[in-house]
């Protein structure tokens, strides 16, 4: 779980196992505002282990991160990692520059 605001205020965001949340589909990652359980965007097809907001100071500000056993975020490959900006799953931008590649194995 993670506290993050995407623009629109602190909202609470919850990764596991899971396909649902309060009766909406959310593919293993949800964000709850205090009254609805929302998506983010297509999720994620498969589980979450780990979750945090850092900027990594390439220009977008603060953005969750999540970490685990994904291949794919929001239909894009993902390879165990992702960012999330608010709006939209991203590539982890400064892993792929660095390594050429963001496939970093399973976050344990």
């Amino acid at each position: 779980m993670a506290v993050f605001d995407d623009g629109s205020g602190p909202a609470l965001y919850v990764g596991g196992s899971f396909n649902t949340a309060g009766g909406a589909s959310v593919n293993n990652i949800a964000r709850w505002d205090g009254q609805t359980w929302s998506p983010l965007g297509a999720g994620l097809d498969s589980s979450v282990a780990v979750m945090i907001v850092f900027d990594d100071g390439l220009g977008g500000g603060p953005a969750l991160y999540v970490g685990g056993w994904f291949e794919n975020a929001g239909g894009r490959p993902a390879h165990n990692i992702a960012k999330w900006d608010g709006k939209a799953w991203l590539p982890h931008r400064r892993w792929d520059e660095q390594h050429g590649s963001w496939r970093s194995g399973s976050v344990r």
